[in-house]
């Protein structure tokens, strides 16, 4: 079986986080997403793809080390096109099993993958309780009916490789194919990232620092979020903030906000 992980998206509801990181490569509690979901999958799927489009350099510089095949778009076919693409490029004529780069599977992925094998449906769809903001599905005889039901989908589906072929080459996975097809459905919990204030609430209290930044022992940091590439030097306070990229200097003070080389963004909610 092939894992195919979509990192291709803009990830504009996460702005301006995602003007220097892809929504992928952000880091989750120090890891980035995209790196997280590769080590989770490579004990359940013989061979990975990705697929990449927006600053397609800051994926591969996160999966450094794995063993994976890349898909690079010069533009967006949208999630269909992309999937169809790497099953062409990769020659893939075995059962594959998509994931959302962006969003964290928390279930097993052994029992998403038992409820295909089991079932008689070409299509599995993982179906997370229902959140605000997402569209309502349900699944009846067989059938995925939108804009109704207590679930949504949550990123991740296993497809047969009996329709592979019949991927279109560009369109919605869920609404220009899943609903062409039968499908079943298997009950999930996903961590899902819509925006800068969903990210940071995700991590709870605490400093999250990305491998590479640095923090210095007297700077004020708390409830934070603090990659890569950013300094927070001797003196400065960052409170319930995310620090992306640049030099945050003594004195400055960043609370409920978005720092990005010397500029500062307020996190909507906050």
């Amino acid at each position: 079986m092939w894992g195919l992980i979509l990192a291709a998206g803009q990830g504009k509801r996460m702005l301006p986080l995602t003007q220097v990181r892809a929504k992928p490569s952000l880091p989750f509690k120090g890891v980035p997403i995209v790196k997280r979901i590769v080590s989770d999958l490579t004990s359940h799927v013989e061979a990975l793809g990705v697929n990449l489009h927006h600053l397609p350099w800051e994926v591969v510089r996160a999966l450094e080390g794995f063993s994976l095949a890349f898909s690079l778009e010069e533009r967006l076919l949208g999630t269909c096109g992309g999937i169809r693409k790497m099953v062409e490029v990769f020659s893939i004529r075995e059962d594959i099993l998509v994931q959302n780069g962006d969003s964290l599977f928390l279930s097993s992925y052994s029992d998403f993958l038992d409820t295909h094998h089991q079932g008689k449906a070409p299509i599995t769809l993982a179906l997370c309780p229902y959140r605000e903001g997402y569209t309502r599905v349900s699944i009846r005889e067989n059938r995925l009916v939108l804009g109704q039901g207590e679930h949504f989908y949550c990123g991740a589906m296993i497809i047969s490789r009996k329709i592979l072929e019949e991927f279109p080459p560009e369109g919605n996975l869920v609404l220009d194919f899943a609903v062409r097809h039968p499908v079943q459905g298997f009950r999930a919990e996903a961590l899902e990232f819509t925006d800068p204030a969903s990210y940071l609430a995700a991590h709870g209290n605490g400093l999250w620092s990305e491998e590479g930044a640095q923090v210095h022992p007297l700077a004020l940091v708390e409830d934070s979020v603090i990659m890569r590439d950013a300094v927070v030097e001797r003196g400065a306070a960052v409170i319930n903030s995310i620090v992306v990229r640049g030099r945050v200097p003594a004195g400055e003070f960043i609370e409920g906000a978005i720092f990005i080389d010397g500029r500062i963004y307020p996190i909507s909610g906050k």
